[in-house]
């Protein structure tokens, strides 16, 4: 029963409408009102005389339900369109029908103009009539209370990304960072590895003869808080024998693994901790490995209602016009970055997923719906060190690092709107990577 509008209608009515402001003639003293569905189990003058006295009804009539779409064509709200029919008798020296029925619509615009929120309410009035009920007559008026709503077992998961980053390191140096000079250490002895940075501006650990374990680690200590930043992303592949593995001081967050392409993974890190140190390893056999990037940051934000989602990938090829040709000469340049265009619901969300952070929890930090969007694209746009967040498309499954370049909001009287425009970044050239690599395609 409570996902039925009548039933919520019925509930908002009741909760807000103010007895007092609803008056017989004398503006004093209180009509007494009530609130019913449509088509009671008896009769109406029952209602209006012995044994209620009502002098006014609000009637909750059926209404109209429209699903609305997200943008993996999953319904996440409902438009619906509930007809409220006031309705009030005459009484001879106490109270006129067309006046409180007039006192009854004011109360119920009072009430929408005051409690719009949770579903954007509005009203639109419809006909005005007065009905012979035989022995007494009915003066009455219709409205529709037109509001969103989202659907009960809306939980999204994607789209994400990652924000409140502590640290980033792209594997494009050896010096000149927070972090201090990157040093290589043979764990166990006897190993020959070569540490470079390649033509993509990654971080290469070539392994050519193996007897232990190699890290490359940072000297200067991070001085990080694993309770407020208690994440980890880590983006890697591996050649021959050698596999990957990530340490923080004395901690094994990334066990030995292997991949032929890029891949990105996330862990947990141990929370109450300081994280000083972080070691990326070359391990168990002759190879490569190389580091595309590590982020400590505080975790993943989920944007509640995205509508719409345009992904266009654009080649720049450029059309040569030779004189005396027919046609033109293509000149391929490689592909440009991918932009990503999101239309989002700023509206309605789900109760246990909302735009202010925390999302899943009270009492909220943040004092807007936008806000953590502004400091993504502030960040984005500011810092050096960190000039990317790494986004989770879902569906598609594209995923890769992302720069916040627009965040346009829209509010009108009947919606609010948001617009962003995400854009791929990237530190080095993606000429040696698959489409699959490139955005995730595979994770």
């Amino acid at each position: 029963m409570s996902t039925d509008p009548r039933y919520r209608t019925k509930l908002y009515l009741d909760t807000y409408l103010t007895a007092a402001n609803i008056t017989k003639d004398d503006d004093a003293t209180e009509a007494p009102v009530i609130t019913q569905f449509e088509r009671p189990p008896y009769p109406l003058k029952f209602i209006y005389f012995w044994p209620k006295y009502r002098d006014g009804v609000y009637t909750i009539l059926t209404p109209t339900t429209t699903p609305i779409l997200d943008y993996t064509e999953v319904i996440y709200g409902y438009k619906e369109s509930v007809p409220i029919e006031i309705s009030c008798v005459s009484r001879p020296g106490t109270i006129t029908g067309d006046l409180l029925r007039y006192k009854m619509e004011e109360e119920l615009r009072n009430v929408v103009e005051t409690y719009p929120r949770g579903s954007r309410r509005s009203l639109t009035r419809l006909h005005q009539t007065v009905r012979d009920q035989g022995n007494f007559k009915l003066h009455t008026v219709t409205y529709n209370l037109n509001y969103k709503r989202i659907a009960e077992n809306y939980a999204p998961s994607k789209p994400a990304f990652n924000y409140d980053l502590a640290f980033t390191y792209e594997g494009d140096r050896l010096t000149g960072g927070t972090e201090g000079n990157w040093d290589i250490t043979n764990h166990k002895g006897g190993s020959t590895v070569a540490i470079t940075i390649n033509n993509e501006n990654n971080i290469y650990l070539n392994l050519t003869a193996y007897v232990g374990d190699a890290y490359v680690h940072n000297e200067t200590n991070l001085g990080i808080s694993t309770t407020t930043q208690p994440k980890l992303l880590v983006r890697y592949k591996t050649s021959a024998n050698a596999t990957a593995r990530v340490d923080t001081d004395d901690e094994t967050v990334m066990s030995e693994r292997s991949s032929s392409t890029f891949k990105t993974e996330e862990f947990d890190l141990t929370t109450g901790e300081t994280l000083d140190e972080i070691r990326l390893y070359a391990c168990d056999g002759i190879g490569t490995v190389t580091y595309d990037f590590v982020q400590i940051y505080t975790g993943n934000y989920i944007i509640p209602v995205v509508t719409q989602m345009r992904q266009p990938g654009i080649s720049k090829d450029v059309m040569l016009s030779i004189p005396s040709m027919s046609g033109n000469l293509t000149q391929a340049m490689g592909l440009g970055l991918m932009e990503v265009n999101m239309t989002c619901d700023l509206d309605i969300e789900p109760e246990a997923l909302t735009w202010k952070r925390p999302q899943t929890t009270t009492p909220k930090t943040d004092n807007t719906a936008a806000q953590i969007l502004y400091e993504t694209q502030q960040e984005c746009g500011s810092d050096t060190q960190y000039p990317w967040v790494w986004l989770n498309l879902g569906d598609p499954p594209i995923q890769m690092k992302a720069r916040l370049v627009e965040v346009h909001p829209s509010f009108t009287g009947e919606a609010g709107m948001l617009d962003l425009l995400w854009r791929e970044y990237r530190h080095g050239s993606a000429a040696n990577e698959t489409a699959v690599e490139r955005y995730g395609l595979s994770l």
